[in-house]
C-alpha cells in the first residue's frame, strides 16, 4: 500500500513537473490571462507583448571544461520535461563509457 502511494506521488510529481515545463515556455497558457491582442508574433513563436526573446548567447556560454573528477551522473534534454536523468528518461544508459569530455 505504501509502495502504491509512493509511486502515485513520484508519478503526480512528473506530471506536475511537466506542466510547469509547459507554462514556463508558453506551450501551454491560461486563456483568461492572455488574449490574442495581447500577443505578437517574433522569429521563434507568438508570445505576450510583455515578453521579449533575445539570442541565447547574450545570457549563456557553452560549457567547454572536462569532466576530470569522474562523473558519472548524466542528464539528457527533453523537450518536454527540461534536464532529466538519463537513466529515467531512458531506463538504461546511453552515454559512452568515456564520459571525460
Amino acid at each position: 500500500m505504501i509502495e502504491l502511494t509512493e509511486k502515485r506521488i513520484a508519478a503526480k510529481q512528473k506530471c506536475k513537473q511537466a506542466l510547469m515545463q509547459q507554462l514556463l515556455t508558453g506551450k501551454v497558457r491560461f486563456g483568461q490571462f492572455v488574449k490574442s491582442k495581447d500577443r505578437h508574433k517574433t522569429p521563434v513563436g507568438e508570445m505576450p507583448v510583455d515578453w521579449k526573446s533575445i539570442r541565447i548567447d547574450k545570457i549563456a556560454s557553452k560549457v567547454k571544461r572536462k569532466n576530470t573528477v569522474g562523473e558519472s551522473h548524466v542528464l539528457t534534454a527533453s523537450g518536454e520535461h527540461g534536464l532529466v536523468d538519463q537513466t529515467d528518461f531512458f531506463n538504461r544508459s546511453v552515454a559512452g563509457k568515456d564520459q571525460s569530455g
